[in-house]
């Protein structure tokens, strides 16, 4: 069973996969779905029931059969149907008057005994209501001839899709190597075809037993086995159907199925005795049931033809107007080969690019919207032309050949000095120049009438005259006040300690400070700070000092909040003293740093 299982998965599997990839329908609003009840006879085969095999008549127990089903085809052959049966199966050892059999050593039933009615000797019976739930795989043998144009195929054997078929455009092929009827497009043919199935069933099962005289406290062997049938009993089983009919198309929607069906044989538990059949006289045969049915079937939508026109709705683009074969059932009132739901003009016979429409002159413009339909033009002038391309369609242009001005009526305007600038833009019409129309004598860009030195050249500042040069005045620095702070010998810090009578450390700070708040009063007060030195020591080294000097005094600026743009420092060595380097006094007032304050 468990084998069969996954042998009906699999079978499953490829149908729903082979109906995706090969001969899937290609129609629009193509209804797969069609719904049917059926009726018949159903017969089992129990351990009280044989089949005739041991005298009793086939439909002896032949029980009525009703229910419905619900189909949807994967693909033109292949459909899925889901089922619901409820019958009666039943069997009555009383009925059998035939043959018994034993089994020999090899456990193999012997010949028919005639002299032994063990079935009648026994005298069981059973019967049981049966609901059978399923889903069917079937296959049609001639599914695919009842929409035989859903598929054509060039002559090279490929597949073409159905909706870029033009219907004079080639010679088409259908799935038989035939060419293709293409007039009967979308028409469902009425066929009769055979089928076939294999599916998956729950089936529930009651059966109501009767053991005779069989069922008696002192047959223990019997009711041991009665307990543990009724122990292993289950009201829902498993089958496997299969199934064989032959299908009659009575309309496009109505179909006619006759079917014999039958389930394979897997289980001992349909009439609820297995154990208790387990003996020496038969083979334990495994249960099963069979169906003889007729079943009306219809077709849900996507089948019809509401517009009378001959082709079926589920491939009717038009389905409520009467149209042609070759349009896919749509009208084409003027026979352009545009269905007129698309044709922008349905009642003039027009070109695809045109979206239906004429277009007599070729300029991309329907004819309906062209005001020169006889004369490419372009669309800015609704269709008409501009031969010399100046914005002035030719029937208003009375120069259609020279690009003009509108209102020249299309021709250039006038230039009477033919210098390239047009009289209405021209400051002098009537005399030829190069700049701006007039002339420019002196080739400054300036012309003559707007220059008042003509023959020479000039700017526009000056109205045509040279610029005129103005020398700018010289300003010198101002000097303010200059700040002395001394030093001793070979030093350069301002707040030297010193007894010098020359040196005093707080009056060089009260110094500084006076020259800052000096410098501090306007933004526009610079400073030099010049270094000096006596005479004793070499010149070379005395310049040095003096440099050391002023750049000390700089830097104090500095880092009081100067402003570094606004002061420099230089030195002048022993070369501007302001007293005698010959005594101790004249020496020492040599020995200084200036802070000169200009206001620049």
């Amino acid at each position: 069973m468990k084998r069969l299982t996954i042998t009906l998965s699999f079978a499953l599997f490829f149908a729903c996969t082979y109906a995706q990839n090969v001969d899937s329908v290609e129609w629009k609003n193509n209804s797969k779905f069609s719904i049917g009840l059926h009726l018949g006879a159903s017969q089992s085969g129990t351990d009280t029931h044989s089949w005739g095999r041991h005298g009793e008549g086939i439909l002896d127990k032949a029980a009525f059969a009703f229910g419905a089903n619900a189909r949807y085809s994967l693909s033109d052959n292949l459909g899925l149907r889901a089922n619901f049966f409820s019958t009666k199966i039943s069997g009555d050892d009383n009925d059998l008057t035939g043959p018994c059999n034993s089994l020999d050593a090899d456990g193999n039933e012997t010949p028919d005994d005639d002299d032994n009615p063990c079935h009648q000797n026994r005298g069981w019976s059973f019967t049981s209501p049966l609901t059978e739930v399923s889903l069917d795989l079937e296959w049609e043998l001639f599914g695919h001839k009842r929409n035989q144009s859903d598929a054509f195929y060039d002559a090279n054997g490929n597949r073409v899709n159905v909706r870029n078929i033009m219907m004079s455009d080639a010679t088409y092929y259908d799935k038989d190597g035939d060419i293709a009827d293409l007039s009967s497009f979308g028409k469902t043919k009425k066929v009769i075809t055979p089928y076939f199935g294999i599916g998956a069933a729950a089936t529930f099962v009651n059966p109501d037993i009767d053991f005779g005289d069989t069922d008696v406290p002192g047959n223990a062997a019997f009711l041991a086995n009665k307990a543990t049938d009724e122990e292993n009993f289950k009201k829902l089983q498993w089958q496997f159907p299969v199934t064989a009919g032959l299908r009659f198309d009575l309309t496009e929607k109505l179909f006619l199925d006759l079917e014999a069906r039958g389930v394979l044989q897997t289980s001992d538990m349909l009439d609820g005795m297995e154990a208790v059949t387990n003996n020496g006289n038969e083979l334990n045969n495994d249960d099963s049931y069979q169906m003889l049915l007729a079943r009306l079937s219809i077709r849900l939508g996507g089948i019809g033809d509401s517009d009378k026109d001959g082709i079926n709705d589920n491939v009717d683009q038009c389905p409520n107007e009467p149209g042609l074969v070759s349009q896919w059932g749509c009208p084409d009132t003027d026979g352009d080969g545009i269905i007129d739901k698309m044709d922008a003009c349905p009642n003039v016979p027009g070109i695809k690019r045109m979206n239906g429409c004429a277009d007599t002159d070729g300029d991309n413009i329907a004819d309906n919207k062209d005001d020169c339909p006889k004369v490419a033009g372009i669309a800015r002038f609704n269709g008409c032309p501009d031969t010399d391309g100046d914005g002035i369609q030719d029937k208003d242009d009375k120069c259609v050949n020279t690009p003009g001005e509108k209102a020249y009526n299309g021709c250039p305007a006038p230039d009477r000095d033919k210098d390239g600038v047009l009289d209405a833009n021209d400051p002098c019409p009537d005399t030829y120049g190069t700049v701006k129309g007039c002339p420019d004598t002196d080739g400054d860009g300036i012309i003559d009438i707007e220059d008042k030195c003509p023959t020479v050249k000039g700017i526009a500042a000056e109205k045509g005259c040279p610029k005129k040069i103005v020398k700018p005045a010289v300003t010198r620095p101002v000097l303010l006040t200059c700040e002395t702070i001394y030093f001793n010998t070979n030093q350069s810090s301002v707040s030297n300690n010193t007894k010098d009578r020359y040196l005093d450390s707080k009056e060089n700070m009260a110094i500084f400070n006076r020259a800052l708040a000096k410098l501090k009063e306007n933004p526009s007060y610079r400073a030099v700070v010049q270094g000096h030195t006596d005479s004793r020591n070499t010149e070379e080294y005395n310049q040095a000092l003096s440099e050391r000097r002023a750049n000390e005094v700089l830097q104090d600026l500095l880092k009081k909040g100067f402003d570094a743009s606004r002061t420099s420092a230089v030195g002048f060595g022993e070369l501007s003293p302001v007293s005698s380097n010959d005594t101790k006094e004249g020496r020492a007032q040599n020995r200084r740093v200036e802070i000169c304050i200009y206001d620049r």
